[in-house]
């Protein structure tokens, strides 16, 4: 069956690849490609493979379409410089690396449920 099998898993990888040679094959040449289409007959090969580039096309416009509207939506409510406790945010901070490092190195689990004290360890965390 097509819905479920490794051919149509292959076949949606690749073309989740924007580069993918699988995007300016015609459906003959996809066909003879691969191995794993030939247990299919071509005919229903060929609308599988049209119905799946339709179906990646529309969800990679969906995707685009999405991250437009949080990229307009972040540009009209810029987040402020410090949250509602008035400790500093991260995202655009200097001391940001200073933290992930921290964090790679396990400060998460040293700290774990306790900020705060994360926060005295380093000057940078409180400037």
């Amino acid at each position: 069956k097509w819905g479920t099998s490794a051919a149509k898993a292959f076949l949606r990888q690749e073309l989740l690849k924007e580069d993918s040679i699988y995007w300016t094959l015609t459906p003959k040449d996809a066909f003879a490609s691969n191995q794993l289409f030939f247990p299919y007959k071509y005919a229903n090969f060929v609308t599988n493979f049209r119905n799946l580039k339709c179906s990646i096309m529309g969800e990679v416009a969906a995707i685009s379409f999405d991250d437009d509207a949080v990229k307009k939506e972040q540009a009209a409510f810029p987040l402020s410089e410090v949250d509602r406790r008035g400790n500093k945010r991260f995202h655009n901070h200097p001391a940001r690396q200073l933290l992930i490092d921290d964090i790679k190195n396990g400060a998460g689990i040293t700290y774990f449920n306790r900020p705060r004290d994360l926060r005295k360890t380093k000057s940078e965390y409180t400037e």
